[in-house]
This record gives structure tokens, C-alpha cells and sequence, in this order.
């Protein structure tokens, strides 16, 4: 359970991490 909310939670990261590199 915690393996699956680490990839959840590193997945949203990651497309806060590309939104700022699009919308900067």
C-alpha cells in the first residue's frame, strides 16, 4: 500500500515538475 501511494504521490510530482517547465 505504501509502494502504491509513494508512485501516486511521485507521478503527481512529476506533472507538477513538467506543468512549470510548459507554463513557466
Amino acid at each position: 500500500v505504501s509502494i502504491w501511494i509513494y508512485v501516486q504521490l511521485s507521478q503527481k510530482a512529476f506533472a507538477i515538475e513538467v506543468a512549470k517547465l510548459f507554463f513557466a
